[in-house]
């Protein structure tokens, strides 16, 4: 997952498609299994990007 965050990064995506990929996360995080827990650490991955 770290990889696939990283190479959507690295594409140096637009306002929209982070906001787009933070709320596709969001949905993710909240099915509450192990693809939660991958969803959570690439949004923490896009925010702490973000935040650069």
């Amino acid at each position: 997952m770290a990889e696939a965050t990283e190479e959507f990064l690295s594409a140096d995506p637009d306002h929209e498609e982070i906001t787009e990929a933070l709320a596709y996360l969001a949905e993710l995080a909240a099915v509450g299994d192990g693809v939660a827990d991958r969803a959570r650490q690439c949004r923490r991955l896009i925010v702490e990007h973000a935040s650069e």
